[in-house]
């Protein structure tokens, strides 16, 4: 009993609970979506055939504000998940961290930890803490959040009946091994080295002591699991009790690296044995379907599709990162994103441009690497492959979960002077594909790949014809020999290629594999055995079938299903056969005209104990009766769009094809439903509404009726077919275009005018200007002020403004009057710069200084800690330096600050705009075009400070003068956008513009619901590196996902709120387009006239049906 509670490992197979599984992985980020959107993107998560949730927790929405201040209600909240999960019987990979990247805020890692980080080991201050090391320290703070978070989620062990399976520590230690390293290179600004030339992160130790910490509240029977961040054992000193699950993002092949890491886990020379008890698998990998099924079919336990489900950043907790591109070391996994983004190859990129034109990603709100489920819950077409793949793995899941992978070198490809090893590695006996565009390359040979397993002195295989040639491949008659026998005999098959739009046309992203068993015995057929097929397999199922003896009476048989699917128009060809001759015929009860039975083959005539039946894959799905098997044959369309349902008459089941989505609803909680449960079943559907009909078919074991749907075949008590045509709109829903007119507008930039009252702000400590992080200010907006007196001698001569250290964006201000908006990344703000400040911008600066007292003000807007480790400093002896990426990089303005020779004092600071800090200023409505001012704006006079000129407003069009700061304020209805309950219509808010950027709040959020920088070319201004707002995502960044569900539906308004800011360099104010709501772009398609790549709009009609039996 022991032995079946929980996780077991062995060197070849995860067993849960006592049985073998295949964990297919998709990472749902809970803390990125609407609370409000968890049900009901699970329950997609769940239909694509993934079954564990990849479920990072960043400690700093756990511990975010101050040392042993947790909060509660973020705990709460995954709690909420994790039931969810639960509800959906789903799995968890669960990863805390302490520090998980993720493209997030620092990795996760709690900002006011990264207050009293640093580098060195030896700098005398015992508070001292260095992060992800075994800094005592460190591991201090690690253990009390552990401890918190380990005691909440007991009850969610799978040992305790929960989901938790894997509890993962730690994230791609391996490349924070290579940055360490990199960093004692480099040197800070006082010419210390980041790290201590013998200084070591201690990763056994520090490994050590997390496996440990976890385990005072983690049961054993749940595996302590590690991503490295390369396809290998990398990063982990060998540390016992942790289960290597490393990235595989790598460009070479997943049959290769699969098969090498398995090597090396297993070797005890490579590991001291440390790992040879533990099945090999992947934490993180592109979102392909033919990915999960190389990985698995190469014999890892543990296949992943990172971003699986796209999200959406709620906060001010972006990130800025490398692109490791730059310098060539790249993740080339991540080629699935679309040209208009822009792709990855190890071939680009030089070390040099690390130092002289660096690439920077501003990340964006959304996070979509274009999975098979968008950040919004729209389906792509990757969700119906993932679908049909993993219906094939849950139904064979139990032999596949214990196979052993095998390989042969193809014949063609030897060569004279690897023919004795390939002779020896060959088994020709058991495999041979006679077509040189099927197989994976291993240098110059062509290898093919197989499962096997071996059951009571029977073998079956699950052979993998993988095509990578980018191209359809047809196999010929007798073109695969197996176990000596060779097939198909009497048709051709295709290989195919399955393309996503936008994807690249590499062998990796045009790579499809065909999954064929041979010799499988049919577990719900007695003796019936599926000697081959050429076509594939959906599923294999029970299939309970009910028989009404009387009006109230029934009685329930069980048969099984059996569905085999291939393009539309190709072949297929299935052999059956019984265990011995001496078992008889095996007859048919019922066979489609389009279902051909064959006699005889090229090679003689079929033996009585065997069945061959060839087929052509046609629209109209087709049927055949063998004994209580019943055989299916679908075109891969209509696969991924076939569901399986259980029929309140007594528990039979419904098969239902057509909808694009479909989901049973729980009759029970439906009191409105004025029928016996067990003569119905309602479900709810979706379907793409740009379509105008769509067909759908229902196999069940008795007659059925719908209302609202038109038969168009009545039932077949042979088939147990009924087909219905459904109607749909043939239009995507509209949304009103004036919904955003007439919005108010107020000014809040008051405090950049000299006269602003700053006697309550935080007071910096020293003459120079603290960092924020220093001062207990780690996200979002924040204000500077500091004086500095000035002589009339000192105004006869040009003066130039320098700060020494500057992140991540500064608009500056002399005297109320705006200066430039620039972004250094880390690095100081000196004017002298004139390929940064014209000539113009540097008068203008001029003419705000005055005699006697001048203010200086800075409005800073932090975007988020790098989630990266990279060095911080400056290369020894070359005087190059890098931008401030580090985690560890201190925002805001810091270090000297002078304006000519003369330091800038008396340094304030203020958290927040003034709009951030209430949901709303009190103001009467007044015309689109003027802004209504606080009296906290007023001047000292009492008049009104002149900002209206800041501002115009033309028709949809705002035009910002330099350096104004404006708030733009409507209210809006729910029923003026797509109803949620009617359409799955996701809404964005599309902003365009330049020399901008915003934030945008919405209701009664305390965080903005996204943030947005209207263009690439002004984050340039300040840096020397390449700054990008498109980094890592499809998604367009104009575009911010409105929470739909989250919208009032009582009648009331909502209220939508963006803060504009100016961001030009003072000569000519920026400008927005365009301010507007519109239907998503989650999905990609090709243009018919160009061939190009374009973001399409996605929308489905949502709807119920019932089904009367």
């Amino acid at each position: 009993e022991a032995e079946k509670s929980g996780v077991r490992l062995t060197s070849n197979s995860i067993f849960i609970h006592g049985k073998p599984r295949l964990l297919r992985v998709g990472s749902l980020q809970w803390f990125r979506l609407p609370e409000e959107d968890w049900d009901d993107l699970l329950g997609r998560f769940k239909a694509s055939g993934l079954n564990t949730v990849d479920m990072y927790v960043p400690w700093c929405n756990i511990e975010p504000r101050r040392e042993g201040e947790f909060d509660e209600l973020v705990i709460k909240a995954m709690c909420r998940f994790l039931d969810l999960v639960s509800k959906y019987k789903l799995w968890v990979y669960f990863r805390p961290g302490p520090y998980i990247c993720d493209e997030f805020d620092a990795g996760g890692v709690p900002a006011w930890l990264l207050k009293i980080s640093r580098g060195r080991d030896d700098d005398g201050q015992d508070e001292k803490v260095i992060i992800r090391t075994a800094c005592p320290n460190w591991l201090r703070h690690v253990e009390r959040y552990f401890n918190k978070i380990n005691q909440v989620i007991q009850p969610y062990l799978v040992t305790r009946g929960g989901p938790i399976i894997i509890y993962a520590v730690e994230n791609e230690y391996d490349h924070f091994e290579k940055a360490f390293a990199a960093e004692k290179c480099f040197v800070l600004k006082n010419w210390v080295a980041e790290r201590r030339l013998f200084q070591s992160p201690g990763t056994g130790a520090y490994l050590s002591s997390l496996r440990d910490i976890t385990r005072r509240y983690i049961d054993t029977a749940v595996p302590i699991a590690t991503c490295p961040g390369m396809p290998d054992v990398s990063g982990m000193a060998d540390t016992p009790g942790i289960w290597p699950l490393p990235n595989h993002w790598t460009p070479d092949g997943h049959e290769l690296n699969a098969e090498r890491l398995l090597k090396r886990m297993h070797s005890s020379r490579s590991h001291g044995g440390v790992y040879k008890n533990m099945p090999g698998g992947f934490s993180e990998g592109p979102s392909l379907p033919c990915s999960q099924k190389r990985q698995i079919m190469a014999g890892l336990r543990v296949a992943a599709a990172f971003n699986a489900v796209g999200s959406h950043q709620y906060g001010y907790r972006n990130a800025i990162d490398l692109d490791p591109k730059t310098i060539g070391v790249t993740m080339a996994g991540m080629s699935f994103l679309p040209p208009v983004v822009g792709a990855f190859s190890w071939r680009r990129g030089r070390l040099s441009n690390l130092f002289f034109h660096p690439r920077v990603g501003y990340l964006s709100g959304v996070l979509d690497f274009y999975g098979p489920i968008s950040h919004s819950g729209s389906l792509r077409d990757k969700f119906y492959s993932f679908r049909r793949t993993n219906l094939f793995f849950d139904a064979f899941e139990g032999l596949l979960a214990v196979s052993r992978p095998r390989r042969a070198v193809m014949r063609d490809s030897y060569s004279l002077f690897n023919w004795m090893r390939c002779a020896v590695c060959m088994p020709d006996k058991l495999v041979r594909v006679n077509n040189p565009d099927i197989g994976g390359k291993d240098g110059r040979q062509r290898f093919v790949n197989w499962l096997e397993v071996s059951r009571n002195g029977e073998l079956t295989i699950f052979l993998n014809l993988l095509n990578l040639s980018g191209k359809p491949v047809q196999v010929k008659k007798n073109g695969i020999v197996v176990l000596g026998e060779s097939f198909p005999k009497v048709t051709e098959f295709v290989v195919t290629i399955e393309t996503y739009p936008g994807a690249r046309t590499d062998r990796e992203q045009l790579g499809y594999t065909m999954i064929l068993p041979f010799n499988l015995k049919l577990k719900y057929c007695n003796d019936l055995y599926l000697r081959y097929s050429t076509a594939e397999i959906l599923t294999h199922r029970k299939l309970r079938v009910s028989h009404r003896k009387e009006e109230k009476e029934s009685q329930t048989d069980e048969s099984s299903l059996l569905i085999f699917y291939g393009d539309e128009s190709s072949m297929g060809e299935v052999m059956l056969e019984r265990a011995s001759s001496t078992d008889g015929e095996i007859k048919i009860n019922y066979i489609d005209a389009g279902i051909k039975k064959h006699l005889e083959t090229g090679d003689g005539k079929i033996l009585s104990h065997q069945l061959l039946i060839s087929f052509r894959f046609e629209k109209k799905p087709q049927f055949a009766l063998i004994g209580s098997l019943k055989i299916m044959v679908i075109t891969r369309s209509l696969a991924g769009r076939t569901w399986f349902l259980n029929s309140g008459l007594e528990n039979a089941d419904v098969i239902i094809t057509g909808f694009d989505y479909l989901a049973a609803l729980d009759i029970k909680k439906n009191s409105k439903l004025g029928a016996e449960p067990s003569n119905f079943l309602q479900f709810s559907y979706e379907h793409d509404c740009r379509e105008k009909e769509v067909e759908v078919m229902t196999v069940s074991s008795e007659k059925c009726t719908c209302k609202g749907l038109k038969v168009i075949e009545p039932y077949d008590r042979a088939t147990g077919v009924t087909r219905f045509k459904a109607r749909l709109p043939g239009r995507l829903p509209k949304i009103d275009s004036k919904i955003l007119h007439g919005a108010r507008l107020i000014a809040d930039d008051a405090e950049a005018a000299p006269e602003f009252d700053d006697s309550k702000w935080i007071h910096c400590p020293t003459e120079e200007p603290s960092s924020l992080d220093d001062v207990g200010i780690h996200q979002g907006h924040a204000w500077y002020r500091a004086r500095v007196h000035l002589r009339k001698e000192h105004l006869e001569i040009p003066m130039d403004l320098y700060v020494e250290n500057a992140d991540d964006i500064i608009g500056i201000y002399i005297n109320g009057k705006y200066l430039t908006t620039v972004a250094p990344l880390g690095n100081s703000i000196d004017t002298r710069d004139r390929k940064t400040y014209a000539n113009e911008t540097i008068e203008k600066m001029q003419k705000a200084l005055k005699e006697g007292p001048n203010v200086l003000a800075f409005l800073t807007e932090i975007w988020g800690h790098g989630a990266f480790e990279t060095p911080t400093g400056g290369l020894a002896n070359t005087g190059m330096s890098l931008p401030a990426l580090s985690p560890r990089g201190k925002k805001g303005i810091h270090g000297k600050a002078m304006l000519g020779n003369i330091s800038l004092t008396d340094w304030r600071i203020r958290e927040k705009l003034r709009g951030e800090t209430t949901v709303s200023f009190k103001c009467q409505k007044k015309p689109r075009a003027k802004i209504v001012v606080p009296a906290s704006c007023k001047g000292p006079e009492d008049k009104k400070t002149n900002i209206e000129k800041c501002i115009q407003v033309e028709k949809r069009t705002l035009k910002l003068e330099p350096g104004c700061v404006v708030w733009f304020y409507k209210e809006f209805s729910t029923t003026s956008l797509p109803d949620v309950e009617k359409y799955n219509a996701p809404v964005m808010l599309r902003l365009k513009g330049k020399n901008a950027a915003a934030t945008i709040f919405l209701n009664e959020y305390d965080a903005p619901i996204g943030r947005w920088l209207s263009d690439d070319e002004w984050l340039h201004r300040g840096t020397w590196a390449n700054p990008t707002r498109e980094m890592w995502s499809y998604t367009n960044p104009d575009h911010i996902p409105i929470p739909m569900r989250s919208l009032k539906k009582d009648g009331s308004q909502n209220l939508l709120r963006i803060v504009f800011k100016d961001t030009s360099d003072g000569l000519e104010g920026g400008y927005i387009d365009e301010i507007k709501f519109v239907l998503n772009d989650d999905d990609l398609s090709v243009d018919t006239g160009t061939g190009k790549t374009i973001r399409a709009p996605s929308a489905a009609l949502r709807g119920t049906i019932r089904l009367n039996f």
